[in-house]
């Protein structure tokens, strides 16, 4: 079971304005050990992240949403706050991200299930070249999670 740095159940927030995507990565989350916590705004997700009396462990959102932010803003929120990890990302373009959050191009939801699997379960220095080398399928898709691609973690 994915735990916490608090001892408790890893707690994962997934902003996504997709109900059906969202609802099914919560139940698969939840049947894994996470607690989970789902949202469908922007400013819902802001508000979760601010929360400091139940701290966000893990973080997947989707890039555009449709709010005052979107989802790379969040997410460099969400790693600027403790413990400092980069976010999952679903994002419609490819793009490297700086910060070290994991990118997925219109992922599948095997595919966002198998990078938070990774990431929560990775030691932070190896994460991205884990998330990178965990499905031979995502090196074809996914060109910037590839060994060797132009990443910094």
């Amino acid at each position: 079971m994915p735990r916490s740095l608090h001892g408790n159940r890893a707690r994962i927030l997934i902003a996504d304005t997709n109900t059906t995507f969202r609802e099914s990565l919560g139940q698969h989350l939840r049947s894994s050990g996470f607690e989970v916590v789902l949202v469908s705004s922007a400013r819902s997700a802001f508000s979760m992240l601010r929360d400091r009396d139940r701290p966000i462990d893990w973080f997947y959102v989707r890039a555009d949403l449709q709010d005052l932010m979107d989802g790379w803003i969040l997410a460099d929120e969400f790693l600027d706050r403790p413990p400092h990890r980069a976010a999952v990302i679903a994002a419609s373009v490819e793009r490297v991200s700086g910060q070290g959050h994991v990118v997925l191009k219109e992922p599948s939801l095997a595919v966002v299930l198998d990078a938070i699997r990774t990431v929560s379960n990775t030691p932070e220095p190896t994460r991205s070249a884990a998330v990178a080398n965990s499905d031979p399928r995502r090196r074809a898709a996914y060109p910037m999670l590839s060994p060797g691609a132009n990443c910094q973690p």
